[in-house]
């Protein structure tokens, strides 16, 4: 069992240096330069952008719709016929699960 995982670890490592290999070929070499700077972010006027934002909304507005949706009503399903018959009581039925007092009418 240990075998089989050492083979499998050997090929493993094997075929990752192989893509390594490949691919620092393919890219022409593998070299790091310290001339190579981030670019520089330039950060807009924040008034600028909102009275740009503004004016383009003020082009849309007139753009703005109504969107109405009608939809059929669902067909209402019958209710069901509760089973009558034994079955061992089983089944819950629904409830508040009071009795009633219906006094001694037998």
């Amino acid at each position: 069992m240990n075998s089989k995982r050492l083979i499998y670890l050997a090929m493993i490592v094997a075929t990752l240096s192989m893509g390594v290999l490949i691919g620092s070929i393919v890219s022409g070499g593998v070299r790091a330069t310290g001339e190579q700077k981030p670019a520089v972010l330039v950060i807009p006027d924040p008034v600028s952008m909102s009275n740009s934002f503004s004016g383009i909304a003020t082009q849309l507005e007139p753009a703005v719709v109504n969107i109405e949706v009608v939809m059929n009503a669902p067909e209402p399903v019958a209710p069901q016929a509760p089973q009558r018959g034994g079955g061992g009581g089983g089944g819950r039925r629904p409830g508040n699960g009071a009795v009633p007092d219906c006094g001694n009418q037998l």
